[in-house]
């Protein structure tokens, strides 16, 4: 029987004649979720509401994104079902005269971009922890009104 591996820095696969076993590997293996979600509790930019807390825990920065958390009027962009919310992270450093959210529920998922804009000081980032069936509870509507002419 043929036995093998190949390795590269983030994947490391095992392979058995035809049959192939991949691993991946990365710097988040070391923490397991209640690490990552006691982490983020302490987070100054992450917002946790699962849809178990929300009914008794009132959301008072809603329609206030712009005044207590981010301090400017620069547009706020969502990203919704961010997982782990490296593409958020990126467009802030891309575009940092926009705000940007990430929505997902997956608290464990999202510990990676939350860490990562917080270690670099991103101000124009934020994390928002919840079910997107229950968004409208964290933003108000803004309606848009055509000028006539």
């Amino acid at each position: 029987m043929e036995y093998g591996a190949i390795c590269t820095p983030f994947i490391f696969v095992v392979y058995a004649k035809s049959k192939y076993l991949c691993v991946l590997i990365s710097n988040e293996m070391g923490k397991n979720k209640l690490e990552k979600f006691a982490d983020m509790a302490s987070y100054p930019h992450v917002f946790e509401y699962p849809y178990s807390a929300v009914d008794n825990v009132p959301f008072d920065m809603k329609g206030k994104w712009h005044q207590e958390f981010f301090g400017n009027d620069h547009p706020i962009v969502l990203e919704l079902g961010c997982g782990r919310g490296e593409y958020t992270v990126g467009l802030g450093r891309m575009f940092p005269d926009k705000n940007f959210i990430a929505v997902d529920i997956k608290g464990s998922r999202m510990w990676t971009g939350a860490t990562e804009s917080l270690q670099a000081g991103m101000k124009n980032v934020a994390f928002l922890r919840t079910n997107i069936e229950i968004i409208e509870r964290f933003f108000l509507q803004q309606v848009k009104s055509a000028k006539s002419g």
